[in-house]
């Protein structure tokens, strides 16, 4: 079912648009409403509900363009052997661009992905081959649907990306094309 609406998004997101829209009309019946009363707001909740979707699939799309276009991955790092209550055993929202056997990591914030703090070089000595989905306890600076973690060793231990499985997929084959 996900692949399926990876794949044909846009017939996805209308048919979500067409039951909210029937949702909305039975629940306006429901609650005594007139039909056309009923009608006329349901209408008016699923244009919203649709410009705001719109908006944000384009945002999207612009940003994996603009990634794309560099070479680099949007992504979630932290440090999992940290000290407890250490800032470095956090999700970090950025971008990683793999140079050769190293990842470039530079802290972004908001959806913009507006840098935020130096960029880290981790240089990667092994990529740990299983990966798995992100638990609900880890989820808490993560934001998104399907997020997997994968794990690397590098020469200051080991450390945690997460990301969808294209932007692991294509660290993974960029640092695996440079050994």
């Amino acid at each position: 079912m996900k692949e399926w609406v990876r794949g044909h998004l846009r017939l996805a997101v209308a048919g979500a648009l067409v039951l909210e829209w029937a949702v909305l009309v039975a629940g306006g019946l429901a609650l005594g409403r007139t039909p056309i009363d009923a009608i006329i707001n349901a209408v008016i909740g699923t244009v919203i509900s649709g410009m705001i979707l719109a908006f944000e699939l384009r945002r999207r799309g612009r940003t994996k363009v603009r990634l794309d276009a560099n070479g680099q991955v949007m992504v979630y790092m932290r440090y999992p052997d940290s000290l407890p209550g250490s800032l470095s055993g956090i999700w970090n929202m950025g971008i990683a661009r793999p140079e050769g056997r190293s990842i470039e990591f530079q802290p972004a914030v908001y959806d913009t992905l507006e840098p935020s703090g130096r960029p880290t070089e981790i240089n990667v000595i092994q990529v740990l081959p299983e990966r798995r989905h992100i638990s609900s306890k880890e989820r808490k600076y993560v934001g998104g649907v399907g997020i997997q973690v994968m794990s690397l060793i590098t020469e200051k231990g080991k450390v945690d990306i997460a990301g969808s499985s294209e932007s692991l997929a294509k660290l993974v084959d960029a640092l695996e094309g440079a050994s």
